[in-house]
């Protein structure tokens, strides 16, 4: 074998696509920094012949050939045998537990020698005379193999170069040698026995030998002349031997005959299994008109969502209208409650002004008493303009009760205020939630305007309901229908088979026999 070209993509440290020209080379050597792809040039050209590459370790251990990061790699090797010219193929693609190499194909010019992964292993073994253990050891020695060479158990390496030099011709020639050395062993064997056997050949056998041959040739002359009448009697012998066979073949073919047992019921289980076949797909037609007419009838019906959805909108109508008549009741009473507190507020304020007035009038009644009540010893006096040496002794209690008097009367009159303040803003919030439901009213009672009433929907809603039922059910029907038909059909076709085969075997019988006439 002689390599003429290898070209490699993905493989190992060729990640691009990568050609190695042999074909002008007699003698060539790969050299290059460790790395550099030496002997992955080797493998590809093992690989692309016998799918391994023994530097694995495992034959089957494939998907370390492809260059990382790659899906996939292509080896394709072009080499001459004989002067023939041939080219292998095999393409590696990764899966999800390893690689596969299923593609793979060996060809010597256009015609396909083989077309997977095994059989272009097996091809290519048939061509080379070698397998893989023995093309590696002899022929592409792996790093660090050559010392398993050397160390080969003495038959591996004689079958080794046996296969090698050829020299199995040798083999062949001794077996043939032992063949003739038989052959004559025999042959001479024939011979002394022959002599053995003319041992006892004295004058007188001879002369008795001859008197036997000489009777034997009256015997032949007498035969002869009756060999007409025996030939005559042959030939009568053997015409009635054949009608003898001819009327024996007859009475065979005759007493084969038997009527089948079920023959009589073949007829009428064709008639009856195609008045079955009618009666179902009468039932089944009707059975589809059924689910035709159903399935009109509830898509006139409407949708029950949106019949669902108007009914909501009556049942939320109410509930609003339940929700307003409640909050204008709410609001009436807070507006009473408003009214109230206004009117404690307004009248707290009007006694908070009579308690003002009050304290006036006390003032100018006690104002030495309240002028008092202002002076310390040591001030100037408003009045005269001395200084205060001693405070008077003056009766101030009706002055102080005007005072406390108008002090309740203004924190009763804030009371009534923050209450009546408070009443306003809660009569504000409940106002404005009733403001809210009326408008939710409005746009429900729009909403619902030319719906039909909730009494209409319920009814409208059972109609769909009773209609999807009666839907359901006539589908279900037409699936009975169909599956009665179809085994109606499965029944009439196998009776019919049966006709068939009944009549196979009438023609059949018949054809034996219809040379006897009728």
């Amino acid at each position: 074998m002689r390599p003429t070209r290898i070209e490699v993509e993905g493989f190992s440290a060729f990640r691009a696509r990568t050609e190695v020209d042999l074909a002008d080379a007699d003698l060539f050597a790969f050299v290059g920094p460790t790395g550099a792809g030496k002997s992955s040039v080797i493998d590809a050209m093992v690989f692309a012949l016998y799918g391994s590459v023994p530097r694995y370790g495992s034959d089957r251990l494939v998907h370390p050939v492809i260059t990382q990061g790659k899906p996939e790699c292509r080896v394709q090797l072009d080499f001459e045998l004989a002067g023939t010219a041939y080219t292998a193929v095999r393409v590696v693609r990764r899966t999800k537990g390893g690689a596969t190499t299923k593609e793979a194909r060996l060809q010597r010019g256009e015609e396909v020698l083989a077309a997977d992964a095994r059989g272009v292993t097996e091809a290519a073994t048939e061509l080379l005379g070698l397998d893989l253990e023995q093309f590696t050891k002899c022929v592409v020695l792996p790093q660090g193999a050559f010392a398993a060479l050397l160390h080969d158990t003495s038959a591996k390496r004689q079958d080794l170069l046996v296969k090698l030099l050829d020299l199995g011709v040798y083999e062949q020639v001794a077996v043939a040698a032992r063949r003739r050395v038989q052959a004559a062993d025999q042959r001479l064997a024939v011979l002394e026995g022959q002599l053995q056997q003319l041992g006892s050949a004295t004058d007188d056998a001879v002369a008795a030998a001859e008197a036997r041959a000489s009777a034997t040739a009256a015997v032949v002359a007498r035969l002869d002349a009756a060999t007409p009448a025996l030939t005559a009697l042959d030939d009568r012998t053997r015409a009635i031997d054949a009608d003898l066979a001819g009327v024996v073949g007859q009475l065979e073919a005759l007493e084969g005959i038997a009527v089948p047992a079920d023959v009589g019921s073949v007829a009428d289980a064709v008639r009856q299994t195609t008045e079955d076949v009618t009666t179902a797909e009468a039932s089944e037609r009707a059975a589809m008109v059924a689910v035709e007419e159903a399935t009109a009838l509830r898509a006139s019906l409407g949708d029950p969502a949106r019949l669902r959805e108007q009914l909501r909108a009556h049942t939320d109508q109410a509930a609003l209208v339940e929700r307003v008549a409640k909050g204008r009741s709410t609001v009436a009473d807070q507006q009473a409650v408003v009214a109230q507190l206004d009117d404690a507020a307004a009248g707290s304020a009007t006694a908070e002004q009579a308690a003002v007035a009050a304290l006036e009038r006390a003032r100018l009644e006690h104002a030495a008493a309240d002028l008092a009540r202002h002076l310390h010893e040591g001030d100037e006096c408003p009045v005269c303009g001395s200084t205060v040496t001693r405070l008077p002794s003056v009766d101030a209690g009706e002055l102080a009760a005007a005072e406390a008097a108008l002090a309740a009367a203004r924190t009763s009159h804030q009371q009534a205020s923050a209450a009546a303040t408070g009443a306003r803003t809660t009569l504000a919030g409940y106002e404005a939630r009733l403001e809210s439901l009326t408008e939710e009213l409005t746009a429900a009672e729009a909403h619902l305007a030319g719906a039909p009433s909730a009494d209409a929907l319920h009814e409208q809603l059972a109609a769909v309901d009773a209609a999807e039922a009666a839907l359901a059910t006539a589908r279900a029907r037409d699936q009975d229908a169909r599956r009665t038909a179809t085994a109606a059909r499965e029944a009439r076709d196998r009776a019919v088979a049966a006709e068939g085969r009944a009549r196979a075997e009438l023609a059949a019988v018949r054809d034996r026999v219809a040379a006897q006439g009728p």
